[in-house]
């Protein structure tokens, strides 16, 4: 069984590695919109914006996952189940 501060921490490790992809995803979609200076895009400037969009929409979705799973834990003591349980030491 993990400790409350392993569980913290593997939680905490989520949230950041959700964040930082959530602020490349933001990079590459910005990239993407300022090679667009006369705003029409390129031939494949369309799909390059959907999918960095989609990109940048799962890299939220999973920062707003870590930080709930991470909410869940601290203020009511849910552990997720792939974390494993914990024991107070």
């Amino acid at each position: 069984m993990r400790s409350r501060q392993e569980i913290e921490l593997i939680l905490s490790t989520e949230i950041k590695t959700a964040g930082q992809r959530q602020k490349d995803a933001g990079m590459r979609l910005r990239q993407i919109t300022d090679d667009i200076p006369s705003g029409i895009p390129a031939p494949d400037g369309p799909l390059r914006l959907r999918q960095a969009g989609t990109d940048y929409r799962a890299a939220l979705e999973d920062l707003r996952k870590a930080l709930s799973r991470f909410d869940d834990f601290i203020s009511r003591g849910i552990v997720p189940d792939d974390v494993g349980g914990w024991r107070v030491r």
